[in-house]
């Protein structure tokens, strides 16, 4: 029992010599503060990342894919079928024919960016809150969707079951790289509040450590939506000092 005794002493004193060693080298420990998962942003903010100008991902969505410029290009041939009919087989005639005519003949050029600026400006008009939405992935899966077609799908959360995100994206190779663990960024519109509140979007997400976007529509521009980033990043490092 002495002997014991006389260790735990020992102890107390080797743990006091070393705290009045450490003290005055004003070394301490530095914990690194909690990173909100979720950040509010404005409508503002969320409307100049997700609309109202096409980007150049949006346009090659519906004029590189076959099935998409299939069906543009059939709606510019019922231009000069219907300004031929309302002319009497004429291409040229009358005013509102013509005009008519010549909006579904370029149908082809104007469709996509019409699309694209209706999608993005309907949902953030319907939307009462955005918010940057700071995860990681969970988890990775293929499969292959009834359209025999190979996709992806990425798990996003903040390291708990409160929040979490699917992602869907038809296979590119770059996804070889994805891998559970890297950092993930979404916007995300909300509309109503509290319990009732429902998600209107889910955006396409932003690995910053591959530069890579997954997403089954590239609805962000993605400029604005890294510089929102760095702004968000920016500011919350600011408040932290």
């Amino acid at each position: 029992a002495v002997q014991l005794q006389s260790l735990s002493r020992g102890r107390i004193l080797v743990a006091l010599a070393a705290l009045v060693l450490v003290a005055p080298c004003g070394c301490r420990r530095v914990v690194d503060p909690p990173r909100r998962a979720l950040i509010p942003v404005t409508l503002e903010a969320a409307r100049a990342v997700v609309g109202p100008n096409p980007t150049r991902e949006q346009l090659a969505w519906h004029w590189l894919s076959p099935g998409r410029a299939f069906e543009k290009i059939s709606v510019s041939w019922l231009g000069p079928l219907i300004c031929g009919w309302l002319n009497d087989g004429h291409l040229l005639g009358s005013f509102e024919a013509t005009v008519a005519g010549s909006l579904l003949a370029s149908y082809f050029v104007w469709g996509p960016a019409a699309a694209a600026n209706a999608r993005g400006s309907l949902l953030v008009s319907r939307a009462s809150s955005a918010s940057l939405f700071r995860g990681q992935v969970a988890d990775i899966a293929t499969f292959v969707d009834d359209d025999n077609r190979d996709l992806v799908e990425l798990t996003i959360d903040d390291g708990t079951p409160v929040r979490r995100f699917v992602v869907i994206a038809p296979w590119r190779q770059e996804y070889a790289l994805l891998e559970p663990g890297l950092a993930a960024r979404l916007i995300i519109l909300r509309s109503g509040r509290g319990r009732a509140a429902k998600t209107l979007l889910v955006s396409e997400c932003f690995l910053p450590e591959l530069g890579v976007y997954v997403g089954e529509y590239p609805n962000l521009n993605r400029k604005e939506f890294e510089r929102l980033i760095e702004r968000v990043d920016a500011a919350e490092e600011a408040g932290l000092r």
